[in-house]
């Protein structure tokens, strides 16, 4: 199919464009998505996007003269960011988590969920009712288990407080009232078990943190911005693709891409 524009010079190699979606969440490995009466219809909106834009690119005269069929490259839905361990998982895939840290992370969450499915395999369906009551019990504390993936990352000790600093308590004066909250701050201390790297940038508490438990510190307290950082993400992985180093649809790894657009291409 030639290109409609006379001047058009056909003669060039077509483009490889790498477009930014939404996997839809029939595709996911996400256990809450079973659950979620929304996630049909959701997912069926997200593989109608990238069907429409795929379509655009392979019909369209003057696309297929020069752009080859569009690859995708996973976005990051931005409320994924509110759960901690997907928030680390997106991270990494960005490249933002230091290999000895995910390599811990990855410890310390298999250790945790691997005690969770030796009990529950226990359980022995067509036993007598109190079984099957302990059952539900432990299948509803393992749902609300807390899992923490930073158990070999830090460890956090109590410190003795500093007597020299501490306020008169019959002084009502409100800056020294600040002054004794801080004291109470201070209290707790977090020793880092991994290697810092010394290129590190930010305040001496940032720096003595490890990576990933700095990154989930501040990105806990993001709330309308949380957006973004899910764009940064799924931009950053892109990027990682675009040169060859991340993961996208297409099985070829030699693959390389010529640009990266976002899914809302088909606006125009």
């Amino acid at each position: 199919m030639s290109c409609a524009n006379p001047k058009c010079d056909t003669r060039r190699r077509k483009l490889r464009p790498l477009v930014i979606s939404l996997v839809p969440r029939n595709q996911n490995n996400d256990l809450s998505s079973s659950t979620d009466p929304t996630s049909s219809s959701n997912s069926s909106g997200e593989e109608s996007r990238r069907e429409q834009i795929t379509r655009m690119f392979t019909t369209h005269p003057s696309l297929v003269a020069h752009f080859e069929p569009p690859i995708f490259s996973p976005g990051v839905p931005s409320r994924e960011l509110r759960n901690r361990l997907k928030c680390l998982e997106h991270a990494n895939r960005a490249g933002l988590i230091p290999e000895v840290e995910w390599e811990a992370i990855c410890r310390a969450v298999s250790e945790q969920t691997s005690h969770d499915s030796v009990d529950a395999s226990k359980a022995v369906p067509g036993g007598s009712q109190e079984q099957e009551d302990k059952a539900t019990e432990g299948k509803q504390e393992r749902k609300h288990k807390t899992i923490d993936p930073f158990r070999y990352l830090a460890t956090t000790s109590k410190i003795q407080p500093n007597v020299h600093v501490t306020t008169d308590t019959t002084s009502t004066n409100k800056n020294e009232n600040k002054s004794s909250k801080k004291n109470r701050w201070l209290e707790y201390q977090t020793t880092s078990l991994v290697p810092i790297s010394p290129q590190r940038q930010g305040s001496d508490e940032d720096r003595s943190l490890p990576y990933s438990m700095e990154f989930w510190r501040k990105a806990k307290t993001l709330n309308r911005d949380r957006s973004v950082l899910a764009c940064t993400l799924a931009h950053l992985m892109a990027m990682k693709t675009l040169v060859g180093e991340g993961e996208s649809d297409t099985p070829d790894d030699d693959c390389r891409f010529d640009f990266i657009l976002e899914d809302n291409v088909r606006a125009f």
